[in-house]
């Protein structure tokens, strides 16, 4: 009898008979590890997300009983594999356009700082208690055994999942501290309140953020914005963490008005199947509204975000802003309006979609976007590219002025057009005669 069948005879406690769905092209993969002496059991996530009711996405696979150079030619001969590394002993199998991680079990022990400092230790012949208190919370610690139709539940993550509490596995949670943001990402995603004692171990944890990793810190980040439902929570437990304090200025959206239009962002950034980039700017976007460009700028370069999405997200904020100074009623803005936001939006990711979005969420209409489109349609605009009637062609054949004479001509028909002054090739030939008659006469 190996040392997993004994450790489940021995601990009745910890088990308790279930039946969780999982893609059935992996259990050729499976009974081929359990004839080589493997014992492979789900793990985390798809088993947190089934006791949720919700739809697992991701299936991940814990090998007990057999070593990284034994697991690797059974996975090769069903599909693609990449190789993370044999000190990891984590192989990613590819079967029918679907990606499955498969790792061995393994102990984790600090030696460094940041989530690189571990030293691995591949182990198969570990317990399964043994093997999951490495993780971070105690429903991600649940493991599936498809064969005996079992979970394993060694810290109580089923209760827990049950009473919607966030609580640490163990002191092991420590030993990387970006646990603390996941923690904030899951209260968010789940709507959960996080156990006392997990608090005052997360609040003892911030002399250590410095040690997490920059690229971890926005990757976090990233999810919180895309995955969060409850915006409520998550900031709950930031804050009591004391963890609000590596993000100064978010206490200015700590309040019933701005959360409740978080929630409202999050569910149409959801419907309308936003890319991870445009949901991200998006919700930056409501985070910041209320704030100046130098608040917004500090506030989410505290997440690490990238210059381009910093940019984007000014960009948005500022262009709303100004259409407020015409009208707000943001479907019937003056044609000019409507081509200044088009050339400030100009191939710049998708800024324009994602305006009108957070216009959509601001003032909890229907989108504007059939409204401008209808009205470029009807004014000849081109809301994917905008295209000034005087351009450089039009000031050489008119005008006859070329080569560098033409950037400040150019510079000012430009603007005017923007602001109004003209709408069609006979008023800009007026307005350029009476404008650039100085540069015509050259």
């Amino acid at each position: 009898m190996n040392i997993y069948t004994k450790w489940v005879k021995a601990n009745p406690s910890k088990i308790r008979s279930a039946d969780i769905p999982y893609p059935i092209e992996l259990d050729p993969v499976l009974n081929k590890i359990r004839e080589t002496g493997g014992i492979p059991v789900l793990a985390g996530g798809c088993i947190r997300d089934h006791f949720l009711g919700r739809k697992a996405k991701d299936f991940d696979i814990l090998v007990f009983g057999i070593s990284y150079p034994e697991l690797e030619p059974i996975l090769t001969a069903f599909g693609h594999c990449k190789f993370q590394g044999a000190k990891f002993g984590i192989l990613k199998l590819t079967i029918t356009k679907v990606e499955y991680e498969f790792a061995c079990a393994r102990k984790e022990t600090k030696q460094g700082q940041g989530r690189k400092g571990f030293d691995i230790e591949l182990d198969p012949l570990m317990t399964p208690e043994q093997e999951t208190l490495r993780r971070d919370f105690t429903w991600n610690a649940l493991l599936y055994d498809p064969n005996l139709r079992i979970v394993i539940d060694c810290y109580n993550g089923i209760n827990d999942l049950n009473a919607g509490i966030l609580r640490h596995t163990s002191e092991k949670f420590a030993e990387d501290v970006s646990r603390v943001l996941r923690g904030v990402g899951f209260a968010g995603r789940f709507g959960f309140n996080a156990d006392p004692q997990t608090i005052e171990f997360c609040t003892q944890l911030q002399s250590e953020y410095n040690t997490i990793d920059v690229e971890d810190i926005w990757r976090i980040w990233t999810g919180i914005f895309l995955k969060t439902s409850s915006f409520q929570h998550a900031l709950k437990f930031l804050f009591e963490c004391g963890w609000d304090k590596f993000y100064p200025g978010l206490d200015l959206v700590n309040n019933q008005a701005t959360l409740d239009k978080l929630n409202s962002a999050a569910k149409l950034v959801k419907s309308l199947d936003l890319d991870e980039k445009a949901g991200t700017i998006v919700m930056m976007s409501i985070l910041t509204f209320s704030m100046d460009k130098d608040k917004t700028k500090k506030r989410l370069e505290s997440f690490n975000a990238p210059k381009k999405y910093i940019e984007s997200v000014i960009r948005i904020n500022t262009t709303i802003k100004s259409i407020e100074g015409y009208s707000l009623d943001y479907a019937n803005i003056p044609l000019h309006v409507l081509k200044s936001i088009v050339s400030v939006c100009n191939n710049t990711n998708k800024d324009l979609l994602n305006l009108s979005v957070v216009i959509q969420i601001l003032t909890e209409t229907e989108s504007v976007l059939p409204s401008w489109q209808l009205m470029a349609e009807q004014k000849r605009v081109n809301l994917l590219n905008f295209q000034q009637i005087v351009d450089g062609q039009f000031l050489m054949t008119n005008f006859k002025i070329f080569g560098a004479a033409l950037k400040d001509p150019l510079a000012k028909a430009r603007q005017a057009e923007l602001e109004g002054v003209f709408y069609d090739t006979e008023q800009a030939m007026q307005w350029c005669q009476t404008r650039l008659v100085k540069h015509s006469s050259d």
